[in-house]
């Protein structure tokens, strides 16, 4: 038995996901367009990498390897992708986040929701790009494990990469209260987001000192560890470390997004 306030919230959650659903019909073609620039990383870092093995350089990862990554990374990295920060400051810079002080859910609710219907419309589209990747490249999954143990991991840690990349997403947008303009924040995000999660390059290429820095952020758990999970490039006390650290920032996120998010309601202010 759930209790009420559960029930309340749940019933809450399938109405404005209908809702949502409806939204996202009407707006097809943006929805499509948007899907496709998800993919463009991981096939530009494809078609790079590719091009400096074939040109004889020297790579941790064969050719193989490379293109069973990058596909992993256009599954995961598309699904791990979010982009409300900007309607989040929109809000709160045009009033519209008052509407949030009176509905019975808060501003992280409306957004998570909207992520959901995002991600099983972009689940369908990314499975259906993923199948014809499989068979215009040939991809053999060279090196990705499917026990049930592995897939497991996999699993819990993909739906913890998607809490990290939620609520960093959610801070840099509620910094609206303070800085009025999250331009500069989104742009060093987007790089970041780019670099530093093994998008466009696979974390083995960096130097052992800034891969080992880089192990310490939360961008690695976005997008590059539940690929090595898969790859099983992180195993034994590497897994134990990685899941430490990836809960660790799902965590802090979540408690950072809450402490800014209480403090930038007392700060708000909308005019009529």
């Amino acid at each position: 038995m759930f209790p009420h306030f559960l029930k309340r919230k749940l019933k809450i959650y399938a109405a404005y996901l209908k809702t949502d659903f409806q939204a996202q019909f009407e707006y097809r073609l943006d929805f499509f367009l948007y899907t496709i620039a998800a993919l463009v990383s991981p096939i530009i870092g494809l078609a790079v990498w590719l091009a400096a093995s074939n040109s004889g350089a020297k790579l941790l990862l064969d050719k193989d390897q490379l293109i069973t990554y990058f596909a992993l990374v256009l599954f995961v990295g598309t699904l791990n992708q979010t982009w409300h920060a900007w309607y989040v400051d929109e809000d709160i810079n045009t009033g519209n986040f008052s509407k949030f002080l009176l509905k019975p859910f808060y501003l992280a609710d409306e957004y998570f929701i909207r992520e959901i219907t995002d991600k099983i419309f972009k689940l369908f589209f990314t499975s259906v790009l993923f199948i014809a990747a499989i068979f215009i490249f040939h991809i053999s999954f060279k090196g990705v494990y499917l026990d049930l143990i592995t897939l497991t991991l996999f699993l819990v840690s993909l739906v913890l990469s998607f809490g990290i990349a939620f609520y960093l997403e959610s801070i840099i947008g509620i910094t609206t209260f303070w800085l009025h303009s999250i331009d500069f924040l989104k742009d060093l995000e987007s790089i970041a987001n780019q670099v530093l999660t093994g998008r466009l390059i696979p974390l083995v290429f960096f130097p052992a000192g800034l891969a080992s820095f880089i192990s310490f952020t939360p961008f690695r758990y976005v997008v590059s560890f539940p690929i090595e999970i898969l790859m099983h490039k992180a195993t034994g006390s590497t897994l134990l470390f990685g899941f430490t650290l990836q809960f660790f920032w799902f965590i802090a996120m979540i408690l950072a997004y809450k402490y800014l998010y209480n403090k930038g309601v007392v700060k708000f202010q909308a005019y009529g």
